[in-house]
């Protein structure tokens, strides 16, 4: 003889561990508070602030539940966006759009972010291409320089497929920070700079 019983539906349960020590940025992004950078083309982005923030991790137990640990650890905040020293940075799309991870610096590193919805599929693509011992940007020269090239692939169900893909490159100082970007739209071979370091400061660490 047996019974039945109704399973108990599952409350999503989020734990909050705390983690004291400081995420350093990338060393070839200098993001610390004090710190700014300005470009060619007017923009200027600036490190306001250390700043204590959550990333979530998502997970099921035996049962099915849902539970999340939100860890909470400090790090740098520049133009009201956050940098992860294991993440994407995301500088504000009205600047320039910097995007580095600790990781990088050996030729060859590459990685990757996915984001799909019901019609759409765009994955966007980063690869560390070139390493300078020296690099003149604006009349500068700066040491120990890496290249990262990034562009976008899109897919859409309805038209099976998408456009090509337009190149960015990117040009990181190590101990400063971007000092270029330049260009390639997909329907030309002509590589155009979009803008250069102009001036900067990095705060005492």
């Amino acid at each position: 003889m047996s019974s039945c019983r109704k399973d108990e539906s599952c409350s999503t349960q989020i734990e909050d561990i705390y983690i004291t020590d400081t995420i350093y940025p990338s060393p070839y992004l200098s993001t610390y508070p004090g710190s700014w950078w300005k470009y060619t083309n007017g923009t200027v982005d600036s490190c306001t602030a250390w700043e204590s923030v959550p990333q979530f991790h998502e997970f099921k137990d035996a049962n099915g539940c849902t539970s999340i640990n939100r860890t909470w650890s400090i790090v740098p905040k520049v133009n009201d966006h956050f940098i992860y020293n294991n993440s994407l940075l995301y500088s504000n799309p009205t600047a320039n759009e910097s995007r580095l991870t600790q990781q990088v610096g050996d030729f060859g590193s590459h990685w990757s972010a996915q984001k799909s919805s019901s019609s759409a599929h765009i994955t966007t693509y980063w690869k560390c291409d070139s390493i300078f011992t020296n690099k003149e940007v604006n009349g500068v020269t700066y040491a120990d320089v890496i290249m990262v090239t990034t562009y976008t692939d899109e897919y859409y169900d309805d038209v099976m497929g998408g456009p090509p893909s337009n190149l960015h490159y990117y040009y990181y100082a190590k101990n400063v920070g971007l000092i270029m970007k330049r260009f390639q739209d997909a329907y030309l071979d002509e590589i155009v700079t979009v803008f250069e370091l102009e001036d900067y400061y990095i705060a005492p660490h």
